[in-house]
Parts: C-alpha cells; sequence; structure tokens
C-alpha cells in the first residue's frame, strides 16, 4: 500500500525512531513507549490502523506497555503502599506520634496492616510449599494376589483338612 499525506522523509525518521526505541528497550522503557507512539501515528497515518506495516510496531509497544504496568503494580495496591510511605515520612521526620496516628484512620490502617502482613505470610506459606518436595504418598496397597492361584491353595489346604 502506498503511503498517503506522509512525506518519505517522515517515514524514514519514523523508521529510525523505532530502531532506537528498540534499542531503548530495556535500559529506557519510558522513552521507547513513546517513540513507539510517535512511529505508530506516523505509520498509522501513512498506511492505516489495520496496516501490516504498523503489526510489528504494535506488538512491542504493547509488550512494552504491559511490561511497564506489571513493574508498577503491587500485590496488595496502592493503599497499604501509600500508607507505609506516609508511615516511613513520619519516622525519618522524627514524628514519631504522627507515624504512629498516620491519617488519623487508625482502624483502617491496622486493617490494612494486618491484611498485608497476612497476605506476606500467605505468599510466604505458599513459596515455601513450592520449595520443598511433597510429603511421600501413603504407599499403594500391595498388588492382590493372583486370584486363581489364592483359590488352588485354599482348595489345597482344605482337602489336606480334610484327610
Amino acid at each position: 500500500m502506498k503511503p498517503a499525506n506522509v512525506t518519505p522523509e517522515q517515514l524514514e525518521e519514523a523508521k529510525q525512531q523505532y530502531e532506537k526505541a528498540l534499542k531503548l528497550r530495556d535500559s529506557d522503557p519510558e522513552t521507547a513507549i513513546e517513540l513507539l507512539g510517535k512511529v505508530l501515528e506516523i505509520r498509522n497515518q501513512a498506511y492505516g490502523e489495520k496496516a501490516f506495516e504498523c503489526a510489528e510496531v504494535y506488538l512491542h509497544y504493547g509488550e512494552l506497555l504491559f511490561e511497564q504496568a506489571q513493574a508498577n503494580t503491587d500485590y496488595f495496591g496502592d493503599q497499604v503502599k501509600s500508607a507505609a510511605l506516609q508511615r516511613a515520612r513520619h519516622v525519618a521526620s522524627g514524628d514519631t506520634a504522627g507515624a504512629a496516628a498516620g491519617s488519623g484512620d487508625e482502624d483502617a490502617e491496622v486493617d490494612d496492616e494486618e491484611e498485608a502482613a497476612e497476605g506476606e505470610a500467605e505468599m510466604e506459606a505458599a513459596e515455601e510449599d513450592a520449595d520443598t518436595p511433597a510429603a511421600a504418598a501413603p504407599a499403594a496397597p500391595a498388588p492382590a494376589e493372583d486370584q486363581p492361584a489364592a483359590a488352588a491353595a485354599e482348595e489345597g489346604e482344605a482337602a489336606a483338612g480334610e484327610a
């Protein structure tokens, strides 16, 4: 498909930005995301949103956004993280009363702390379970004896007892 409304210079610049974004992927993902967004704007304008020429850029752009979201997401959520940061600031400033009082919602903070502690304990237990080999399963029952042989033996005992 022939590019529409985009100059060859713009496409060349987009190509250079794309290559630069791939190089920055691990060292500076925020800049790489910005560059890939610009590349997508130019390629979408030139070829259309569903064009094959945009597919690889969409792939890398989506991967980087996903990785960044994973890196910025906490298991316990932002509330516990912000409460911990607030307490750390109070402690660092020497305000032990403020660190104990927090935002004034002590019950909520205590609940959050308890939930965080419980969650951490559950995570540690799960990790320990995953790291240790499973307990030996109970031994399987011994295989049943060959029934015809057992029946013959019983008959032989019965015959010997009659004689």
